[in-house]
């Protein structure tokens, strides 16, 4: 599992072939904390969806949270819906919210919230992440998405 948390955000990318997100980051001072490496990666795959916005070029990244599907779905599907009718994202939207948490199930989705200090925040639908993951109650995180 590699760390995130007050690293810095130096790129991430997309690959629809393989279906995956990285993100790259660096630990940004010169004295490294024990056991920590100073370039980590992690890597969201078969992602459903994502939502990335407000990358500040200097992003520091804080937690990824794992939130319920249906949560996730209901709070955006105003947005599915005109996504959806315009473009054909996401690709899962059939209209309703039941439908659309009822396909992620079956494909085993999570729910992943990007949270950071400062920049880029979102979200993705993915079935694995190996990144570290809270589940939102340490007091920390805030609903980004």
């Amino acid at each position: 599992m590699n760390p995130i948390g007050d690293y810095w955000l130096t790129g991430y990318s997309v690959d629809a072939k393989l279906g995956e997100i990285r993100l790259r980051a660096e630990w940004p001072h010169a004295e490294i904390p024990d056991g920590m490496p100073r370039n980590s990666e992690i890597c969201f795959r078969e992602v459903e969806a994502y939502h990335l916005v407000h990358d500040n070029f200097g992003t520091i990244l804080g937690w990824i949270v794992e939130r319920p599907v249906a949560e996730l779905v209901s709070r955006r599907a105003a947005e599915f819906e005109s996504g959806f009718s315009n473009d054909g994202w996401p690709h899962f939207w059939r209209g309703s919210v039941e439908q659309a948490v009822a396909y992620l199930q079956s494909q085993g989705a999570r729910a992943f919230e990007i949270v950071s200090t400062l920049g880029l925040s979102g979200w993705v639908l993915a079935r694995e992440t190996d990144a570290p993951v809270t589940d939102g109650t340490s007091g920390n995180t805030h609903a980004a998405y």
